[in-house]
């Protein structure tokens, strides 16, 4: 079963660490409770946030190219809910304005904006998902527990469906690999991959996320392809 492993003496880690968890509920309710802890720790960090975005089109033999480059810099602010600005200055004024990342992309595909990709879920529950455990797997060298993310029929809409790595000494998450589920009728939900760095001992912070779509489809017909990566 996906449980911590122990030393020869039959302890996992530290007496004043909490025990380690005997089966996979324990493991889901220890990764729920560690978001949720990530969550408060980022409502008190503004992070700068710097995004590369490449447009790409098909050509006549059916090669893609790139069409059109985006760049954005901004700060991401969390401490009432994800929310991100903008430093870039825009078209006609002299002085740098603060402006939502939000539109960073155009056609609205994310409700919260950029900002949504940095967190799974804002209300993370149980109650919410079903949880499958996949494998075990290194990620580098840090050892991972990898569990499939699914909806249950009644959450509220905008939940995460994909795939977590969940580190399996502390149990917090450190790449998450999907999209939301459903899709709004107004805007629309990107696939990417969200990853994260131990910063010291016991802290994952978000550090790069990747995006690309090939052939999304929006309300006007016209097909959405392009790439992104981001850095914290």
């Amino acid at each position: 079963s996906p449980v911590a492993p122990t030393d020869a003496a039959g302890q996992s880690g530290a007496t004043s660490s909490p025990p380690a968890p005997t089966s996979f509920n324990d493991v889901i309710d220890r990764v729920i409770q560690k978001e949720h802890l990530f969550l408060a720790q980022m409502r008190h960090m503004r992070p700068m946030v710097e995004t590369y975005l490449q447009n790409l089109k098909t050509e006549g033999d059916g090669k893609v190219t790139p069409d059109k480059d985006e760049y954005f810099l901004g700060r991401l602010d969390m401490s009432d809910g994800p929310e991100d600005t903008s430093f870039m200055g825009q078209p006609g004024f002299g002085h740098r304005m603060m402006n939502r990342l939000t539109g960073l992309y155009a056609l609205h595909f994310l409700p919260l904006g950029f900002a949504q990709m940095v967190v799974l879920d804002t209300d993370f529950q149980r109650k919410y998902y079903n949880f499958t455990f996949v494998r075990r797997e290194f990620l580098g060298e840090v050892r991972c527990l990898v569990i499939d993310v699914q909806p249950r029929e009644n959450a509220p809409p905008g939940r995460f469906l994909g795939r977590i790595w969940v580190e399996d000494q502390d149990y917090n998450i450190v790449r998450f690999n999907g999209t939301y589920y459903p899709h709004p009728k107004s805007s629309y939900y990107l696939h990417f991959d969200s990853w994260r760095l131990n910063m010291r001992a016991g802290t994952w912070l978000p550090a790069y996320i990747y995006s690309e779509e090939s052939d999304l489809k929006t309300s006007f017909g016209h097909p959405l392809r392009f790439r992104a990566q981001t850095r914290l």
